[in-house]
């Protein structure tokens, strides 16, 4: 019983602090959105469908406490306080020393990626369990000098790897360093019996797809990515084959392709493992990499390769758009962090014994350096907690009430965006908010079989050219049907319709409504007047990069609804509703330029000239600015000693691709 008190210290103080800081309700991180929908309703998630984790996340729905999202959060909880376990078992397995592995265990369980996806739902936690768990075994089978036992433990080994496919596809980084690892062991029990025995294990560890497949055959899913008619449309989803299988992100962002790029990426990565562990983890962490090649070459190299594969090689390589201004790119990127730093979580440990054993002979020193741990661990701790505690984060939920709380009954959103999409799928399938309402996604445009559920909740519609054409083909035969609404981080084009923003949506009508603009003002007034937006403290509180990309959307919305003011010549209009966006977003280029241009339309020379001039000092790029300043020196100031200081001033640089708004 001694052996396992260390280990069951770390998890249940991992998992009382996981719970304190878990998120009440629907997370903005990743993909949670959709896994608690689809875990909720046995659904089919986008894919590669995350089968496993869908199954087992159902069983955590049925818990008699909270709200259902907390519950599948606390899945999260759950299986990273386990992973602590492993990585304890592990460090202790290779240095023989529990301190050792109680202090490497503990920084990585307090690492701010780490806990933040500890208290929310996402597949990775589940990950991370797989990983250290086919770690821990692959030691074992290392360590085990008798080989009684071996081939079990290599199929043992071999189902577990194959169970872990089924809930996410980065676990394929981790084949060619542990092949290296256990080749001198593989070369004892290989034969021909023992390599069939090995696929047999691992395919049967893929038997959870065949859920995907008898979901899609059975039911009509309010949440469903796809319905798969057979096994070569499962066989796309189990490699990703909507996304390109091995296709970088240039779709996203094709002009994030050279070196520099790559370096930004790989930049961002290393300065976010030092924000996430601190510099002192990081450097005992490199000693612990140099002194594993010393002391541990095997087992370093093979966590090496692991490390490279699955964080240097795959994020240059995916190469997401850091600098998408919603955020979205560091979102998606922020959560394939956690696998590589994990990794490098190890190297601690053996960063930790090298120093040990070099201070063996000094008492005084020995102590300074535990208490130094101690202290790191505490900072970790410190630096992290008020970033991820997550204990009364409502935003998600909010976000999807406002969007789905002013529409008309039997209306159909069409929801363009991850985060708009899955906080929408939790409120409205799980929550059961508006259940007069029907939520179709975008991102599924060509693709007919998505659309079951709702051919079967809207027979009237039209869907002739749904799913061959395009979205918007769908949305031209049906708007005068139906209310439809758009939303989306981008517009979208419909033949022989126009959109109308309507708080955070676009409504489609046709060109001989007549609309109003009093009317229309006053709609949207109302509509936001229901909006639950969030504080200014609310923001700090829960200071991540999903809350900042939440922000940009509603930030987006009052810049929206301020272009469309000063489009139809409403000055004083547009710039209330651009100062609210600034007020949300206040290091955003664009909305000071909105802002500034409304102020320059209504007459405001002054503040319309301040505005101008933050433009500038946020994009150091933006020299054409001095342009609109030049014109309102002439214009508006009527000032041609204004007007000369700026025509001296103005930067030779060339104009930056900044989406300005033109009234």
């Amino acid at each position: 019983m001694k052996q396992w008190f260390f280990p069951l210290a770390i998890f249940l103080g991992s998992l009382f602090l996981y719970l304190y800081t878990l998120c009440p309700s629907v997370p903005l991180q990743g993909d949670a959105g959709e896994l608690v929908a689809v875990a909720y309703t046995l659904g089919i998630a986008h894919p590669p469908g995350y089968p496993l984790y869908t199954m087992l996340a159902h069983l955590f729905t049925y818990l008699p406490i909270n709200s259902v999202a907390w519950r599948v959060n606390f899945f999260s909880a759950l299986t990273s306080s386990l992973t602590l376990i492993f990585v304890y078992q592990i460090i202790f397995t290779l240095t023989k020393k529990k301190f050792v592995a109680l202090i490497t265990a503990g920084i990585i369980g307090l690492s701010q990626t780490f806990w933040l996806y500890s208290v929310v739902a996402e597949v990775f936690s589940l990950n991370n369990l797989f990983v250290t768990i086919v770690i821990y075994l692959a030691v074992l089978i290392d360590k085990n000098t008798t080989d009684h036992d071996l081939k079990k433990q290599f199929y043992l080994l071999s189902a577990i790897f194959g169970l872990s496919l089924s809930n996410h596809s980065t676990m394929v980084f981790i084949i060619p360093g542990l092949l290296y690892f256990l080749w001198p062991k593989i070369k004892k029990v290989f034969g021909f019996k023992f390599f069939i025995i090995v696929c047999l294990t691992c395919a049967a560890g893929l038997l959870p797809y065949l859920f995907i497949l008898f979901r899609a055959k059975t039911a009509i899913l309010p949440v469903a990515w796809s319905y798969p008619e057979n096994f070569y449309d499962l066989l796309r989803i189990m490699i990703r084959a909507d996304y390109g299988t091995f296709s970088p992100a240039l779709n996203l962002n094709p002009a994030m392709a050279t070196i520099s790029d790559k370096a930004d990426q790989l930049s961002k990565f290393f300065s976010y493992f030092i924000e996430d562990f601190g510099w002192s983890v990081g450097i005992l962490s490199a000693v612990g990499l140099l002194a594993g090649i010393r002391k541990k070459l095997r087992i370093t190299i093979f966590l090496a390769i692991f490390f490279f594969l699955s964080g240097i090689f795959f994020i240059s390589y995916a190469n997401f758009p850091i600098d998408d201004p919603s955020g979205f790119g560091l979102v998606c990127v922020e959560r394939f962090y956690l696998l590589p730093y994990l990794i490098a979580g190890l190297f601690l440990g053996f960063g930790i014994k090298v120093i040990t054993e070099f201070l063996k002979n000094s008492r005084l020193a020995k102590t300074v350096f535990s208490v130094f741990l101690i202290f790191s661990l505490v900072m970790v701790f410190i630096n992290n907690f008020s970033v991820v505690n997550q204990r009364q984060n409502y935003l998600g939920l909010k976000f999807g009430q406002n969007i789905l709380k002013n529409l008309p009954p039997g209306a159909i959103i069409v929801n363009q965006g991850d985060l708009p999409i899955f906080v929408t799928f939790y409120v409205r399938y799980v929550e059961k908010f508006r259940k007069d309402v029907e939520i179709m996604t975008a991102n599924n445009a060509g693709k007919q079989n998505s659309f079951r559920y709702l051919k079967k909740t809207h027979p009237e519609l039209d869907w002739t050219s749904a799913g061959t054409a395009s979205i918007s083909g769908m949305i031209a035969l049906n708007f005068q049907k139906i209310p439809i609404y758009w939303f989306g981080p981008v517009g979208i084009d419909v033949p022989g319709a126009l959109a109308s923003p309507s708080g955070l949506l676009f409504h489609f009508f046709s060109p001989e409504e007549a609309q109003n603009f009093d009317r229309w003002e006053y709609d949207n007034r109302q509509v936001l007047a229901t909006y639950d937006l969030p504080s200014s403290s609310q923001i700090q509180q829960n200071d991540t990069i999903a809350d900042y990309s939440l922000i940009w959307y509603y930030a987006r919305m009052f810049s929206t609804l301020g272009n469309f003011c000063g489009r139809n010549f409403h000055y004083d209009c547009a710039r209330d509703f651009f100062r609210q966006g600034v007020a949300l977003d206040p290091f955003s280029p664009q909305k000071h330029y909105g802002l500034a241009k409304a102020n320059e339309l209504s007459g405001r020379c002054l503040e319309a000239e301040k505005e101008y001039l933050k433009v500038y000092a946020l994009n150091s790029q933006a020299g054409f600015i001095y342009r609109d300043l030049l014109e309102l020196a002439k214009n508006c100031f009527q000032d041609e000693n204004k007007a000369k200081k700026y025509e001296q001033e103005k930067p030779q640089v060339n104009p930056a691709s900044l989406d300005l708004v033109k009234f």
